[in-house]
């Protein structure tokens, strides 16, 4: 997983085959092993309009988005796939979806949004 530098919920992807070198932005490394999936599930919760509402809460706002370092990202809570029901239907909607959205498709972002949300009851 790797973002820019500065950004928004805009700003995340997915390398699975590995063979991208982040260069000016920052590469998210899981400090427990991830099945490929996982990658997929919080690509979709990085994703979401839900994200940028707490990267508002969470992190310092500057012209072209928010920085996105760990620094500044550290703080702001997200689900925590080892806890989830792999086979839940959320977990798996959104891994489908995310999957979706790195193909280019950008209306799967609506339906992200919407499965987020249900993380999130209270933003």
């Amino acid at each position: 997983m790797f973002s820019t530098e500065f950004g928004n919920s805009d700003s995340f992807a997915f390398d699975e085959s590995g063979d991208l070198v982040v260069e000016r932005g920052n590469g998210w490394i899981p400090k427990k092993k991830f099945e490929l999936d996982d990658y997929y599930f919080y690509l979709a919760i990085l994703s979401s309009s839900i994200f940028n509402n707490l990267l508002a809460i969470y992190s310092k706002p500057i012209l072209s988005g928010y920085y996105l370092g760990q620094v500044y990202t550290k703080d702001i809570p997200i689900p925590n796939v080892a806890r989830l029901n792999k086979e839940e239907s959320h977990y798996v909607k959104l891994v489908l979806l995310a999957k979706e959205l790195e193909k280019g498709n950008s209306s799967a972002i609506y339906s992200i949004n919407e499965e987020v949300q249900l993380f999130y009851p209270n933003l």
